[in-house]
């Protein structure tokens, strides 16, 4: 548990309490919404993958690791590989969005917040998204 909290920026000790009702803080339910946007976008395109890879890529942004627009653009069409302009111009929107979000979160959220974005994080890209 204390890897997956430090990798997104989370106490250990918030990750553990969260577990199990992460959805009820906002650092969840805030972002699934957007998770669902993404979601709608890449089942036009049949893709569950390029879920759990918008995920990763608006966690990543969130965390530092991707560091500029064209990293994140260049990122996102990896993601969307495979879709259609329509349905990756929504997706890429949506990514945006879920990178905003949880960058906010990690910047201004509650300990419990920051660790139910954590396991957002983690869940989507370790769980296939059915």
């Amino acid at each position: 548990m204390s890897s997956l909290a430090s990798r997104y920026g989370a106490a250990a000790e918030d990750v553990t309490a969260v577990t199990g009702q992460a959805d009820t803080y906002r650092g969840w339910s805030l972002p699934q919404k957007t998770v669902d946007h993404m979601a709608d976008a890449a089942k036009m395109a049949k893709d569950n993958e390029a879920i759990s890879a918008g995920v990763g890529v608006a966690c990543d942004w969130m965390m530092g690791n991707i560091t500029t627009p064209a990293q994140f653009r260049n990122s996102v069409a990896k993601a969307g590989i495979g879709m259609t302009y329509t349905d990756l111009v929504a997706f890429r929107a949506a990514t945006s969005d879920l990178a905003e979000e949880l960058t906010t979160i990690k910047d201004q959220g509650s300990p419990k917040d920051k660790a139910a974005a954590a396991l957002l994080c983690y869940v989507y890209q370790a769980v296939p998204v059915k």
